[in-house]
Protein backbone atom coordinates (compact mmCIF):
# COMPACT_ATOMS: atom_id res chain seq x y z
CA UNK A 1 0.00 0.00 0.00
CA UNK A 2 1.50 3.31 -1.33
CA UNK A 3 1.55 6.39 1.49
CA UNK A 4 0.34 9.47 0.39
CA UNK A 5 2.95 11.92 0.04
CA UNK A 6 2.31 15.73 1.44
CA UNK A 7 1.10 17.36 -0.93
CA UNK A 8 -2.23 15.03 -1.53
CA UNK A 9 -2.99 15.23 2.14
CA UNK A 10 -2.26 18.76 2.63
CA UNK A 11 -4.19 19.66 -0.53
CA UNK A 12 -6.67 23.07 -0.17
CA UNK A 13 -10.22 22.88 1.51
CA UNK A 14 -12.96 25.09 0.63
CA UNK A 15 -13.66 27.14 3.89
CA UNK A 16 -16.92 26.44 4.66
CA UNK A 17 -17.35 28.77 7.73
CA UNK A 18 -18.98 31.53 8.25
CA UNK A 19 -17.07 33.31 10.67
CA UNK A 20 -16.48 37.00 9.50
CA UNK A 21 -12.96 36.93 10.33
CA UNK A 22 -12.28 34.16 7.43
CA UNK A 23 -10.96 36.02 3.93
CA UNK A 24 -11.19 39.25 5.61
CA UNK A 25 -7.95 40.24 3.57
CA UNK A 26 -9.56 38.94 0.24
CA UNK A 27 -12.55 40.80 0.93
CA UNK A 28 -10.14 44.12 1.78
CA UNK A 29 -8.26 43.67 -1.31
CA UNK A 30 -12.00 43.92 -3.07
CA UNK A 31 -12.74 46.78 -1.25
CA UNK A 32 -9.76 48.92 -1.89
CA UNK A 33 -10.79 48.55 -5.63
CA UNK A 34 -14.75 47.90 -6.14
CA UNK A 35 -17.43 50.85 -5.45
CA UNK A 36 -18.11 51.18 -1.85
CA UNK A 37 -21.61 49.34 -1.71
CA UNK A 38 -22.20 46.82 0.69
CA UNK A 39 -24.56 44.08 -1.04
CA UNK A 40 -25.69 42.73 2.26
CA UNK A 41 -27.58 45.61 2.82
CA UNK A 42 -29.09 46.04 -0.13
CA UNK A 43 -30.21 42.44 -0.20
CA UNK A 44 -34.11 41.90 1.29
CA UNK A 45 -36.50 44.27 1.99
CA UNK A 46 -36.38 47.99 3.26
CA UNK A 47 -39.13 47.95 6.40
CA UNK A 48 -41.28 50.58 4.68
CA UNK A 49 -41.51 48.19 2.08
CA UNK A 50 -42.86 45.04 4.66
CA UNK A 51 -45.15 47.27 6.82
CA UNK A 52 -46.53 50.19 4.92
CA UNK A 53 -47.50 48.07 1.91
CA UNK A 54 -50.85 47.71 2.05
CA UNK A 55 -51.33 44.73 -0.37
CA UNK A 56 -48.85 42.49 2.37
CA UNK A 57 -51.02 41.29 4.47
CA UNK A 58 -48.19 38.87 6.39
CA UNK A 59 -47.74 38.43 9.80
CA UNK A 60 -44.23 37.87 11.01
CA UNK A 61 -42.40 36.33 13.93
CA UNK A 62 -39.07 36.85 15.51
CA UNK A 63 -36.96 34.84 12.75
CA UNK A 64 -38.30 35.89 9.58
CA UNK A 65 -36.57 39.41 10.33
CA UNK A 66 -33.42 40.37 10.53
CA UNK A 67 -32.71 43.62 11.67
CA UNK A 68 -29.02 44.94 10.48
CA UNK A 69 -27.21 47.59 12.75
CA UNK A 70 -27.14 51.41 10.43
CA UNK A 71 -27.11 54.58 10.88
CA UNK A 72 -31.05 56.10 11.25
CA UNK A 73 -31.73 60.03 10.74
CA UNK A 74 -34.88 60.27 12.98
CA UNK A 75 -35.43 60.82 16.66
CA UNK A 76 -36.78 59.10 19.41
CA UNK A 77 -39.60 61.37 19.62
CA UNK A 78 -40.57 60.67 15.43
CA UNK A 79 -41.21 56.86 15.86
CA UNK A 80 -44.49 55.84 16.26
CA UNK A 81 -45.48 52.22 17.02
CA UNK A 82 -49.35 52.57 16.61
CA UNK A 83 -50.44 49.41 15.09
CA UNK A 84 -54.38 48.22 13.64
CA UNK A 85 -55.88 44.79 15.27
CA UNK A 86 -58.95 45.68 13.09
CA UNK A 87 -59.93 48.63 10.76
CA UNK A 88 -61.52 50.67 14.01
CA UNK A 89 -59.48 49.48 16.69
CA UNK A 90 -55.50 50.95 16.62
CA UNK A 91 -52.90 50.41 19.64
CA UNK A 92 -50.48 52.62 20.44
CA UNK A 93 -48.05 49.58 21.43
CA UNK A 94 -48.42 46.35 19.40
CA UNK A 95 -48.20 43.94 21.80
CA UNK A 96 -51.37 41.57 22.50
CA UNK A 97 -50.75 39.21 25.85
CA UNK A 98 -51.93 35.55 25.01
CA UNK A 99 -55.51 34.08 25.28
CA UNK A 100 -54.14 31.58 28.35
CA UNK A 101 -55.62 30.81 31.73
CA UNK A 102 -51.80 30.96 33.14
CA UNK A 103 -51.29 34.44 31.23
CA UNK A 104 -54.53 36.69 31.31
CA UNK A 105 -57.16 37.87 32.86
CA UNK A 106 -58.71 41.13 34.35
CA UNK A 107 -55.09 42.27 35.85
CA UNK A 108 -52.70 41.54 33.08
CA UNK A 109 -55.43 43.27 30.96
CA UNK A 110 -55.81 46.00 32.74
CA UNK A 111 -51.83 46.45 32.38
CA UNK A 112 -51.45 45.39 28.90
CA UNK A 113 -54.34 48.62 28.18
CA UNK A 114 -52.02 50.89 30.45
CA UNK A 115 -49.45 50.52 28.24
CA UNK A 116 -51.37 51.06 24.81
CA UNK A 117 -51.15 47.36 24.26
CA UNK A 118 -54.72 44.84 24.31
CA UNK A 119 -55.22 41.78 26.47
CA UNK A 120 -57.15 39.03 25.20
CA UNK A 121 -58.83 37.08 28.19
CA UNK A 122 -58.83 33.09 28.15
CA UNK A 123 -61.91 30.96 27.54
CA UNK A 124 -61.16 28.40 30.56
CA UNK A 125 -63.96 29.65 32.39
CA UNK A 126 -67.29 29.80 33.03
CA UNK A 127 -69.21 32.47 30.29
CA UNK A 128 -70.34 34.30 33.99
CA UNK A 129 -67.00 34.15 34.64
CA UNK A 130 -65.45 35.41 31.77
CA UNK A 131 -67.85 38.22 31.44
CA UNK A 132 -66.51 39.09 35.13
CA UNK A 133 -63.32 39.49 33.87
CA UNK A 134 -64.40 41.36 30.76
CA UNK A 135 -66.54 43.91 32.92
CA UNK A 136 -63.75 44.49 35.38
CA UNK A 137 -61.07 45.65 32.39
CA UNK A 138 -64.23 47.76 31.06
CA UNK A 139 -65.17 49.74 34.30
CA UNK A 140 -61.21 50.53 34.94
CA UNK A 141 -60.38 53.74 34.45
CA UNK A 142 -56.49 54.84 35.44
CA UNK A 143 -56.68 53.52 38.76
CA UNK A 144 -60.53 54.72 39.77
CA UNK A 145 -63.27 52.26 40.52
CA UNK A 146 -66.02 53.79 38.37
CA UNK A 147 -69.02 51.85 40.90
CA UNK A 148 -67.23 51.18 44.10
CA UNK A 149 -69.33 48.41 46.47
CA UNK A 150 -70.02 50.22 49.53
CA UNK A 151 -70.89 49.39 52.95
CA UNK A 152 -72.87 50.35 56.11
CA UNK A 153 -71.26 51.02 59.02
CA UNK A 154 -73.26 47.91 60.89
CA UNK A 155 -71.39 45.21 58.53
CA UNK A 156 -70.07 42.74 60.26
CA UNK A 157 -66.40 40.78 59.19
CA UNK A 158 -67.69 38.09 58.15
CA UNK A 159 -69.83 39.75 55.80
CA UNK A 160 -66.52 42.22 54.61
CA UNK A 161 -64.60 38.77 54.37
CA UNK A 162 -67.24 37.47 52.12
CA UNK A 163 -67.53 40.60 50.03
CA UNK A 164 -64.05 40.92 49.74
CA UNK A 165 -63.76 36.66 48.08
CA UNK A 166 -66.76 37.83 45.89
CA UNK A 167 -65.52 41.29 44.77
CA UNK A 168 -62.05 40.97 44.91
CA UNK A 169 -62.08 44.24 46.37
CA UNK A 170 -59.71 44.90 49.77
CA UNK A 171 -61.14 48.22 50.50
CA UNK A 172 -63.96 49.05 50.90
CA UNK A 173 -66.34 52.92 51.34
CA UNK A 174 -68.47 52.75 54.27
CA UNK A 175 -71.06 55.24 53.90
CA UNK A 176 -74.45 56.14 56.07
CA UNK A 177 -76.72 53.67 54.32
CA UNK A 178 -74.46 51.51 52.42
CA UNK A 179 -74.95 52.87 49.25
CA UNK A 180 -72.56 55.12 46.57
CA UNK A 181 -73.64 58.85 46.92
CA UNK A 182 -74.61 58.99 50.34
CA UNK A 183 -72.17 60.81 53.17
CA UNK A 184 -68.95 58.77 53.34
CA UNK A 185 -67.93 57.59 57.19
CA UNK A 186 -64.76 56.26 56.12
CA UNK A 187 -62.81 53.36 54.51
CA UNK A 188 -62.21 50.12 55.37
CA UNK A 189 -58.75 48.53 53.70
CA UNK A 190 -57.22 45.03 53.75
CA UNK A 191 -54.70 46.41 56.48
CA UNK A 192 -57.26 47.26 59.07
Amino acid sequence: AAMPSQTEVAAPRQDRSRSPRNGRAEQQKVAAVAPQVDDELLDGHSAEDIFKNPSNRVGYTYDDIICLPGHINFGVHDVCLDSHVTKKIKLRVPIVSSPMDTVTESRMAIGMALEGGLGVIHTNLPTEAQAAEVSKVKKYRSGFIMDPVCIKPTTTLSDLEAMRRKCGYTGFAVTEDGNMGSRLMGLVTKRD
